[in-house]
């Protein structure tokens, strides 16, 4: 059994992970010996972010999982040169936190449950909608207007020119031209109707302290919501983005998230379905061009396993403004594609190289890669 005493001999100095079991009591302190051979105290660890928590509580967290996560962000960390980011990984059918490694520049926060834009990443989401209001089929063809979309209240645009493409080639292109008019075509109301229903503007069920509602703002202006359906001026945390690409995984309910294996009997109530089980096989197929050539994270795929997925690269927004220069990109996708037992959640915050380009693709996919690569070796 893996319990909240935890294993301590693989910790380094503010740990990427450990963070990511305290109590709101802050005066508890546990420990654990390494092994079932051995019986003597590890250094006290002080516990106090999980509101709750107790020191009998066995957590859902894998060791095996959580060695990698550890590594891999340490790992992905140096590689950007940034000092901020998370790893994060369900089971989308059991809806337990498998794995779960941070870094945070405030001592006090969990990153993975910061709020932060996510960028392209949303656009899933979006899709979600349309598919699920039978506005569009994967093979319905949009015209995204060679790069521009303009009116008197919108402008939209795409890195890359495009002309009509398929949704399944918007989400591969991640074209926002094609979203936006998706988002359109839905409304507002019905757009933050599904918004709520993924979990997004709500705490989550984890009880994390520092969590907060977040007003989603539905009273905007035009361009603020075309803006809002591919992932720009919303705040959500990387945890909720996990949750709601483990919904799609588990065949469009939302799992039944807990981090504590006792409470999963208190979170395992009859699970809202947010798209149907037909769709959610739709947009898992419609994921998996994003990690196929053509796609914007095509080198994300480990070895022999289809994973389903979506890159997101946003303008880091600080103090006011967007800062020039500074991105947050995320990579999140689940394997096996077809049916899901993992989902991967890769935030990298500001990464500073020069090796390479700052987007989801370049910076956080490849992570993803490693973690998926090993978590099936473990496994397997």
């Amino acid at each position: 059994m893996y319990l909240i005493k935890l294993i301590l001999t693989s910790m380094k100095p503010h740990s990427l992970i450990l963070t990511a079991f305290l109590v709101s009591l802050s005066t508890a302190k546990v420990s654990t010996p390494t092994s079932p051979e051995q019986n003597k105290e590890l250094p006290l660890l002080e516990l106090s972010h999980l509101i709750g928590l107790r020191s009998s509580d066995e957590l859902t967290i894998d060791p095996a999982i959580q060695k990698i996560v550890e590594e891999q962000l340490s790992k992905g960390l140096a590689r950007a040169e940034s000092k901020e980011g998370c790893i994060i990984v369900l089971s989308p059918v059991t809806g337990a936190v498998l794995g779960l490694a941070q870094q945070s520049n405030t001592e006090a926060e969990n990153y993975a449950f910061r709020l932060i834009e996510p960028g392209q990443g949303f656009k899933v989401i979006t899709a979600a909608a349309a598919l699920n209001e039978n506005l569009i089929n994967a093979s319905t063809k949009i015209d995204c207007e060679n790069g521009i979309y303009e009116t008197q209240t919108v402008v939209v645009r795409d890195d890359l020119p495009h002309d009509r493409l398929t949704l399944e080639e918007i989400v591969a292109k991640s074209s926002n031209i094609g979203i936006y008019k998706l988002g359109r075509h839905l409304g507002t109301n019905k757009f933050y109707e599904y918004v709520e229903a993924f979990g997004f503007g709500k705490k989550t069920v984890l009880n994390w302290t520092g969590e907060k509602d977040v007003n989603l703002g539905k009273d905007r202006h035009p361009q603020e919501f075309a803006f809002m359906t591919y992932g720009y001026g919303l705040a959500v945390s990387p945890m909720q983005m996990a949750i709601s690409y483990s919904t799609i995984a588990n065949n469009g309910k939302i799992p039944a998230i807990h981090i504590v294996k006792s409470k999963a009997q208190d979170v395992s109530r009859e699970l809202p379905e947010v798209i149907t089980p037909r769709v959610a096989k739709v947009l898992r197929k419609i994921m998996t061009a994003v990690t196929k050539p053509g796609g914007t994270a095509s080198d994300a795929s480990p070895d022999q396993v289809e994973v389903a997925g979506k890159t997101g690269t946003v303008s880091k927004w600080e103090d006011g403004e967007y800062k020039e220069g500074l991105y947050i990109c995320t990579f999140g996708g689940m394997f096996p594609a077809v049916q899901p037992e993992y989902v991967v959640y890769v935030v990298i915050d500001s990464p500073q190289t020069t090796k390479m380009k700052p987007y989801g693709a370049t910076i956080a996919a490849p992570i993803f890669k490693q973690v998926s690569q090993q978590i099936l070796e473990a496994k397997n």
